[in-house]
């Protein structure tokens, strides 16, 4: 229900950048950001008590995103069979974000070691890689051009209204809504969104890209 109520939201704001269609996008969004979200936020609700346990896979995802997003830019540039080279970055996308959750589990260790010098390398070397990998996405992301700042709000907009309501507790005030209404709204509005999604056509993608989970389906 959380999910559902902040995908509403910041599906505002890629529909009011297309006011022409502003109530079909705005449920097409919507609908993919609540089939997102609402696992999601499940998910950070479960965890938050051990996020000690979550931290490994935080930084792991952290050190892949770049790697992942350079080798996205490579393949859509010098593969013209597009189900093949969508499989290949399927494939290899995977593994590079569980060899880096290793990897950072594996430092996270190092870092709780006795000795002084191996808990500061492990430290700087962990740091290193995140470094390097914002910047390989923020080299990737300048491929977006005028994209760039609708990412970045959207993307803002969603990390800021979850993390508020998370520490606010809203979603445990929704758990007292009956688990079949919850499951009954979130997949109307999924559904909802897919169907809104082919009367808007292409530009259900184009418009938010991280509102675009159902779009990057259907419309493919």
């Amino acid at each position: 229900m959380t999910g559902v109520a902040i995908a509403l939201v910041v599906a505002l704001l890629p529909a009011l950048r297309h006011a022409d269609q502003f109530v079909l996008l705005w449920l097409g969004c919507a609908g993919s950001g609540a089939l997102v979200l609402g696992p999601a936020l499940f998910g950070a609700r479960v965890a938050l008590p051990e996020w000690r346990a979550v931290l490994p896979l935080a930084c792991g995802l952290g050190i892949a995103v770049g790697p992942v997003m350079l080798l996205g830019r490579l393949i859509k540039t010098a593969t013209h069979h597009r189900p093949l080279g969508a499989m290949t970055y399927a494939v290899v996308a995977c593994v590079a974000v569980l060899c880096a959750w290793v990897l950072a589990w594996r430092l996270l260790q190092l870092t709780q070691a006795s000795g002084n010098g191996v808990r500061r390398a492990s430290r700087v070397v962990l740091g290193a890689l995140l470094l390097a990998s914002l910047l390989l996405t923020i080299v990737s992301s300048m491929a977006l051009g005028s994209a760039v700042g609708p990412v970045v709000v959207d993307v803002v907009a969603i990390v800021v209204l979850s993390f508020f309501g998370l520490r606010a507790g809203v979603d445990l005030k929704l758990g007292a809504v009956p688990p079949l209404v919850a499951w009954l709204v979130w997949g109307l509005a999924v559904i909802g969104g897919g169907l809104m999604t082919l009367q808007v056509g292409p530009l259900a993608t184009t418009a938010s890209l991280p509102l675009s989970a159902i779009a990057a389906v259907v419309m493919q």
